[in-house]
């Protein structure tokens, strides 16, 4: 073959081939298919082993492994077998290899627990490289998370060189926390598909940063698994054979990076998150991205609660349910699962199997709450209702449920654990054959992962009134100021009484549609911005309830066949708006949006990611985020302050100069690439058609973010309190107890489980504003040492009933 001309002299240099399959188990298919494709590739892979002396396959990816233990034990021992011999090396310490902006910090954690610990169990070894070649995007926190578990060093694909400059291809990546690790965007692809390959290793050489003499270089078939074929091997003992060319030799990612290591040192350090790629993917499929939340919060609530109910009563912690649940989610964060990109029927799948670990979870925390509730001393007047709260701090809330009760005629009143009366609202009332259902809604103040008694009583109890005023176009409490645009049903003023600064430039809470044909991915899109359309209120604006609690305004509207719901809500002694929505979406390649434009200038936008947060240009292009976004600058008088949108289950937002939006739905065509071209004769499945609901609120500040207590709300938001209705009788429980907390409220405990090898407990706590902190975190009434947490740093404890310790993400002691 002809030969491009060449800067180096090729026989210098080393070139690490290293032999993968990439293997989609889900994207174009359904999983059976792709569990079927990982047998016949790993079958595939053992006779190259076989038949070439020298040769090693790399394969990422634990639950793979387990497809193939359960479905052939024979090829399982082959396997471990060359694993022991150096001839298969195992890369990607994780369950799969997941989108990596949509999961939670805490998703990311137990995708490399559950992934490390069962090759150490089935193979007596763990990954020493992280290995995520296809994700789309790499948040800058990944570094400390992959550095916690065992993984000191990263290879990526995307975004590609088109996408993001890099001073190299090999890189000191450095998290805001200050780990760094040795980091590779491969040369060229993971996968090929021509049987020549001479021209990508010559290629890889070019390519090598300055200063080295070794470099990787991919080869195998991939996506819908094969891996290497003989081809590809007699073109890399063809270039092994050439004495001017390089120096050509299977290999792997581990000893690529141990060949370089201690030539790296002035490697040039990238302190920022590898972004974007196919920027669509973070809202696509909104039904996934709903339940992966949903399923997340679940399984987090289940684990403190039944930590709680082990501590209190002895139950026992139903761990191989909460393991079985949490395996399902880790797989449905696989990137072409998670991020929407896959065909419909394998969506479908994803659903069903969010659902049961759903149901596992809410199983769990179901159990643990009722064992909790019949030990606690709920004896004395009235009907008792327990409050749950699993976050990390004493919060006050308002909490909401329906309380039976024998007489309709009665008067009734809200009491606490003290006898205390606190404010609560009768928002219906429901007779029937059965008796009177009351839903109520009351200010509860609940200890830090803890519980508190209330119980509702005969009597009108001492007079309440209205916390606040209305009329046809404004709403108002202690707080807030909202007023309405009646005849659009958007708001014009959204007024800080804190502060007294209204936070609106012009009209807000607008439903935007924005003409989107890209295809499901969004390939090379960086913005969506060309609004064709907006909805506009039917019947105006109307107060459906004030009272001493909350007051609610509901506003209905249309646009072309689509309608959308808004229950936009205020409450008393919370510094929050909540926005319940409710949209039956029927338009085709659109975008739906909901924007507020700001009266701030100088504009910060900051936007949470996994276990932190970032900041990024105010640009207006598409932007991932998980439950929060901020907008943070200087109004007309010179005073800082902002506007944070919280959400319960969406991952992007756009943030252009003072205004932010924060992204609904996309309806491209399900599992639609670039270059293919929609034929008008088909007829095609379009996602986030029909009826989907999701809760989003506002949070008005004077200053920046944290000020604003932006992280504490939005764990609020997605951690409502649990309420249940319990019958009186004794216990030995008191009426109000909490568990566990921390004594800084910039250190969040957003974990409390089961010790993997022991019957521990284990806290993971983290720092949410970027500020070095010292903190002590309680548990079950021990208290930590004073922990220094460096800014944004995840902190992992063993709790015993002797000591609290420090341990890594893999739950084992730091230097192991």
């Amino acid at each position: 073959m002809p030969k491009t001309p060449r800067s180096k002299d090729l026989s210098q240099y080393t070139v690490h081939m290293v032999g993968n399959a990439h293997i989609d188990p889900v994207w174009q298919w359904r999983w059976e298919e792709g569990r079927q494709e990982v047998l016949d590739t790993s079958h595939a892979a053992v006779d190259r082993i076989l038949d070439t002396p020298g040769f090693i396959f790399c394969r990422s990816s634990a639950i793979t492994y387990e497809w193939i233990e359960q479905e052939d034990p024979e090829l399982f021992e082959q396997i471990k077998r060359w694993i022991a011999r150096g001839h298969w090396n195992v890369v990607n310490g994780w369950w799969v290899q997941p989108d990596v902006n949509v999961p939670s910090g805490e998703s990311l954690v137990r995708q490399g627990l559950y992934g490390q610990r069962y090759f150490a169990e089935k193979f007596g070894v763990t990954a020493a490289t992280g290995y995520n070649v296809d994700t789309f995007g790499h948040p800058a926190t990944l570094p400390q998370i992959l550095a916690g578990q065992g993984m000191p060093q990263y290879c990526f694909f995307r975004p590609g060189p088109h996408e993001k400059d890099l001073p190299d291809t090999l890189f000191w990546w450095e998290g805001p926390d200050g780990t760094r690790v040795l980091t590779a965007r491969m040369p060229g692809h993971y996968c090929t598909w021509s049987e020549e390959i001479e021209d990508r290793i010559r290629d890889a050489v070019e390519g090598t940063p300055k200063g080295l003499d070794d470099v990787m270089c991919f080869y195998g078939v991939g996506n819908h698994g094969g891996g290497p074929t003989k081809a590809n091997i007699a073109s890399i003992l063809k270039v092994a054979d050439d004495a001017s060319g390089p120096n050509a030799i299977f290999s792997t990612p581990d000893a690529f990076f141990d060949a370089v290591r201690d030539r790296c040192q002035k490697l040039k350090v990238v302190a920022e998150e590898l972004q974007y790629h196919s920027r669509g993917c973070y809202t696509a499929v909104s039904s996934i991205k709903k339940h992966n939340r949903k399923a997340e919060n679940l399984l987090l609530q289940a684990e403190k609660l039944s930590s709680l109910a082990g501590h209190l009563i002895g139950l026992d912690y139903p761990a191989a349910d909460l393991e079985f649940a949490w395996k399902r989610v880790l797989f449905n964060q696989f990137h072409d699962i998670l991020a929407g990109t896959s065909v419909r029927p394998a969506c479908d799948d994803t659903i069903l199997e969010y659902q049961e670990a759903e149901l596992l979870a809410g199983r769990a925390s179901r159990t643990a709450m009722t064992r909790i509730a019949a030990q606690i001393d709920t004896a004395g007047d009235g009907r008792p209702i327990l409050v749950y709260n699993t976050l990390s701090w004493d919060r006050t809330e308002v909490v909401e449920t329906e309380v039976t009760w024998p007489n309709h005629d009665d008067c009734v009143h809200m009491v606490d654990d003290a006898g205390e009366p606190v404010p609560f609202q009768v928002v219906h009332t429901n007779i029937s054959g059965r008796g009177t259902t009351i839903r109520v809604v009351f200010l509860a103040h609940v200890p830090a992962c803890g519980y508190r008694t209330y119980r509702m009583v005969q009597g009108a109890g001492p007079e309440q009134a209205s916390a606040f005023s209305a009329g046809e176009s404004f709403i108002e409490s202690d707080l807030f100021r909202i007023e309405f645009d009646p005849s659009a049903g958007t708001m014009t003023r959204l007024l800080d009484k804190r502060s007294g600064k209204d936070l609106l430039a012009g009209p807000g809470n607008v439903p935007l549609v924005i003409d989107d044909p890209s295809d499901t991915w969004s390939h090379d899109v960086d913005a969506f911005r060309d609004v064709v359309d907006q909805f506009e209120a039917d019947y105006g604006v109307e107060i459906v309830e004030t009272g001493p609690v909350r007051a609610r305004v509901l506003v209905e509207m249309t646009c072309g066949e689509s309608t959308l719901f808004q229950n936009i809500k205020l409450y008393r002694d919370v510094p929050r708006i909540d926005v319940d929505l409710t949209v039956d979406y029927r338009g085709e390649h659109e975008f739906l949006k909901i924007a507020f434009p700001t009266s701030v200038t100088d504009v910060t936008a900051t936007y949470e990611v996994p276990y932190g947060f970032v900041t990024r240009e105010p640009n207006g292009n598409e932007e991932p985020a998980q439950k929060w976004a901020d907008v943070t600058g200087t109004l007309e008088d010179g005073s800082q302050a902002g506007l944070a949108v919280l959400n319960d289950c969406k991952y992007a937002y756009d943030i252009c100069e003072g205004e932010i939006r924060l992204s609904v739905l996309r309806t491209p065509i399900y599992c639609f690439h670039d270059p293919a071209k929609a034929d008008l004769r088909r007829r095609y499945e379009y996602t986030d058609q029909g009826i989907q609901t999701m809760t989003y609120s506002l949070v008005p500040h004077a200053g920046d973010w944290r000020e604003g207590d932006v992280v504490r709300q939005a764990q609020q938001v997605n951690h409502p309190c649990l309420v249940r209705e319990e019958p009186a009788h004794k216990g030995k429980l008191a009426a109000i107890g909490g568990f566990a907390s921390a004594d800084q409220a910039n250190v969040i405990v957003e974990v409390i489980k089961r010790h993997e090898d022991s019957d521990g407990l284990i806290l993971r706590g983290y720092e949410t504003h970027g500020q070095a902190t010292t903190a002590t975190i309680t548990v079950a009434g021990q208290s930590s040492e004073a922990l220094e947490f460096r800014p944004c740093e995840i902190k992992t404890l063993l709790v015993t009933d002797e000591t609290i310790s420090e341990v890594n993400l893999l739950e084992l002691p730091q230097s192991e």
